[in-house]
């Protein structure tokens, strides 16, 4: 499936650049996370690091980007749309990273419902570690 990049960036309020539309081609060709100093080396061209930090954050806040914390001291990055939600997996020896689907929903409920304060989850961030098959041998 091939996304229109600019009816995207329109519909979600941000603006549509050569340097926007740069980057979320090449997140869309990786179909993984990725770190900023991937994306540096890959759209060197097209962001200087300023800007690139900039587009990452209004994607981010517009819900077209995710940004992942895998514990690795910065962030990786992927494209939120185009597919379902999902979660990571992540060997803890070897730095493996292997997308899951579960669902969060009973978990969610159950944070909602113990909390005193809040009504209801509207969001959430999960990633599991531990060793992938090779480094478990």
């Amino acid at each position: 499936m091939s996304t229109d990049f600019e009816t995207l960036l329109r519909t979600a309020g941000s603006k549509v650049t050569p340097g926007r539309l740069a980057l979320l081609k090449t997140l869309h060709k990786e179909r993984r996370p990725v770190p900023v100093s991937y994306l540096e080396k890959k759209l060197t061209k097209n962001l200087d690091r300023v800007s690139l930090y900039r587009a990452l954050d209004a994607l981010v806040g517009a819900g077209i980007v995710t940004s992942i914390d895998f514990h690795h001291g910065h962030s990786h990055f992927e494209l939120a749309v185009e597919r379902p939600h999902h979660h990571h997996i992540v060997c803890t020896s070897c730095d493996t990273i292997e997308d899951t689907l579960c669902d969060m929903t009973p978990i969610l409920a159950a944070v909602a419902k113990q909390s005193k304060k809040f009504a209801q989850v509207t969001n959430h961030s999960t990633e599991f570690f531990g060793l992938c098959r090779v480094c478990a041998r």
